[in-house]
């Protein structure tokens, strides 16, 4: 029963904390664990950096 209510309040814990934290360059993980053993996991995913526009020659069209 008790490792229950940890496994639900540690799957809320880190749904809130993955949304609070902000993306970064590298990929990190957000974890739950208890006893020893991981209760869930949720990965924040890095930023894609946009390449696309003004940044090559070629994609910009010239008349």
């Amino acid at each position: 029963m008790l490792l229950e209510s940890c496994f639900e309040s540690g799957k809320q814990n880190v749904q809130n904390i993955k949304h609070i934290i902000p993306q970064k360059l590298h990929p990190m993980k957000v974890q739950s664990i208890v006893e020893n053993r991981g209760i869930t996991r949720k990965d924040i995913y890095p930023l894609r950096k946009n390449v696309t526009g003004m940044g090559y020659s070629d994609s910009v069209l010239t008349n």
